[in-house]
């Protein structure tokens, strides 16, 4: 699996230079960065594979010589029954005298071998490499100023109050849409913890049904939440209304 090798640095388009006004131009030669910078992103993958070939060049030299003496015992358990000395005798002999004195090693014939092997099973997918992309504008023409109008009703601009007062105090909010409010309300961050209310915004002024209490009450009680019910009071403080369904004996 090809890797991403992140670059120390972004070469400039074309050397530094202004790239070209018509856009068949600056599309060529946008193709042609990014073809070098596949090129040299790859070679540094090489050369990073090269390197941990050779950090891993003891390890891969005690596994063949655990293998050549396992086959040379496995050799020697087969001719047991022969009374003269026989070659996996002295193979083996020469192995356990060789592991005594040094660590096995890779000769340089292995290695350029190993080398080799590698060059050819080493695939490089140009769509796995990074891409620089174009951010700066080089033209002086100013672009129009989108003016945000948000919130634009009341139900909004409430949403926003409460927003900004549970967050003021310490608590993570969430789209609550799922759950039927506006908010789910978290004592920290979502990914450690459960959420504890559902927020719902409704404006004090707004008449709420006894159906509508008691939906909210039993919809926070079957997924283990409370129901808190969020509004704005004549000062601008927020106040909020608790709801939890005990059920009837």
């Amino acid at each position: 699996m090809n890797r991403l090798i992140t670059l120390n640095y972004f070469p400039r388009l074309l050397d530094g230079n202004i790239p070209p006004k018509t856009g068949e131009d600056a599309a060529q030669a946008i193709t042609e960065h990014r073809q070098q910078s596949f090129r040299e992103q790859a070679e540094i993958c090489k050369s990073d594979r090269k390197r941990k070939l050779h950090e891993m060049a003891s390890v891969i030299a005690k596994g063949r010589a655990a293998k050549r003496k396992k086959l040379a015992q496995k050799e020697k358990a087969d001719d047991e029954s022969s009374s003269s000395v026989s070659t996996s005798d002295v193979i083996s002999s020469l192995l356990d005298q060789h592991g005594e004195e040094e660590e096995p090693r890779l000769s340089v014939e292995e290695m350029e071998e190993l080398e080799a092997k590698l060059e050819k099973t080493t695939g490089y997918n140009e769509q796995a490499f990074l891409v620089q992309i174009m951010t700066e504008q080089d033209s002086e023409e100013t672009q129009e100023t989108i003016p945000w109008n948000y919130p634009t009703t009341d139900t909004e601009a409430l949403r926003c109050r409460v927003f900004q007062d549970l967050w003021e105090k310490g608590y993570f909010l969430t789209s609550g849409g799922k759950f039927g409010g506006d908010f789910l309300v978290y004592p920290g961050d979502p990914f450690r913890y459960h959420s504890f209310y559902i927020a719902v915004c409704r404006p004090r002024t707004e008449n709420m049904e006894a159906l509508d209490i008691v939906r909210l009450g039993r919809l926070g009680s079957n997924v283990k939440k409370t129901v808190l019910l969020c509004s704005e009071s004549e000062d601008g403080e927020i106040n909020y209304t608790s709801l939890q369904w005990t059920g009837m004996n």
